[in-house]
């Protein structure tokens, strides 16, 4: 063997070596540090119009894309999930304390509804109705308590978020143009790769997860408005329904006017159903579409996949870093596929 050849081996232990090292050192914020990236590429348009607008001052307009973002995003986004924590646990303890009030009020009214279709008493109503909502709110508890049991963290968390998001869009250009030239793909190939996954992050995002969000925001807002009992918590409940296919935030709408029903709100219920139909409904046909980038959608299904493996894996961030690693997949096959053929023809 060449001493030229050991000399490239060595390069290439000790390259892999420190490579790995760094992962293992930015492992640990690699949510932060996604969402941030995530942000970046979603909040791309607007700061590029106020980069125009400020005659492209990189550092002023990178400062205050992020208090734009910091404002609209994640302002609201801590005070809903406090207020969800409250209304679930709230529910849950009504539940565990056997459901004083809520179910058994419906269980009686789902009860005279029914009569005799039904051999089941109230009490047995109750009953399934608590197993049931219990477990759900067991589950959701338990999520938003380890994500709320440590605020230092979390607050640190979006602060490097933030952090990330501001030199991304600062220095991003650079950051590409670094990885682009060590990258042995041609530059084609590597400026394909980086526009694709743009391309479906955005989908994603703007596609599946904004709609999605916005569709369980109108749903808690016409719960709100005719009186189902904690709108933010079904709200919640609905913004995840929403990335079922075909059955959507129906999921969640339909038994929220089914108490209205039994429980003799019938003009609520009909405003509720109206409500639903035409609001929430409208997102899904008339906005999703404007906002899905061309030729880069994918299936509902593998985005809810990727939305809940992503959060059992890397918890709340994981509803970012779950679709981005399908994403990425997405662009990789993409362009596998271009490969293939070429060697195919070539062949």
């Amino acid at each position: 063997m060449s001493y030229k050849r050991i000399q490239m081996y060595f390069f290439l232990g000790l390259l892999l070596g420190a490579a790995l090292l760094t992962a293992f050192l930015f492992y640990p914020y690699l949510g932060s540090l996604v969402l941030g990236v995530t942000f970046a590429i979603v909040f791309r348009p607007i700061h590029r119009k106020i980069f125009r607008v400020f005659g492209g001052r990189a550092v002023l307009s990178a400062l205050l894309s992020t208090v734009l973002l910091t404002i609209i995003v994640l302002v609201p986004l801590i005070f809903f999930g406090a207020e969800l924590f409250n209304e679930a646990s709230g529910l849950l303890s009504l539940v565990a304390n056997g459901g004083n009030g809520f179910s058994h009020s419906f269980a009686e009214a789902l009860h005279n509804r029914l009569g005799g279709i039904a051999d089941l008493s109230t009490s047995d109503l109750t009953s399934y109705i608590n197993q049931y909502v219990g477990e759900l709110l067991r589950w959701m508890v338990g999520h938003l308590g380890a994500v709320f049991s440590g605020v230092a963290n979390i607050f640190f968390s979006l602060f490097l978020a933030l952090f990330s998001f501001y030199y991304f869009l600062k220095d991003g250009h650079k950051l590409r143009e670094v990885l682009i030239a060590v990258s042995p793909l041609a530059d084609e190939y590597d400026k394909e790769v980086f526009g694709k996954l743009s391309s479906v992050v955005n989908s994603v995002i703007k596609g599946s997860l904004i709609v999605a969000i916005l569709q369980g925001i109108l749903t808690g807002i016409g719960f709100l408005i005719f009186g189902v009992p904690n709108p933010v918590l079904w709200g919640a409940v609905g913004a995840l329904a929403a990335l079922i296919p075909i059955i959507g935030t129906a999921i969640v709408t339909l038994p929220g006017v089914l108490y209205l029903v039994f429980v003799g709100n019938l003009v609520p219920a009909l405003g509720l159903l109206i409500w639903s139909v035409l609001l929430v409904g409208t997102v899904d046909n008339f906005i999703r579409p404007k906002l899905i980038e061309r030729g880069s959608d994918i299936h509902p299904f593998l985005i809810l996949l990727s939305v809940l493996g992503g959060v059992n894996m890397f918890g709340p961030m994981g509803l970012v870093i779950g679709p981005l690693i399908l994403s990425l997949l997405f662009a990789l096959l993409h362009i596998y596929q271009v490969e293939f053929k070429e060697y195919s023809e070539g062949a």
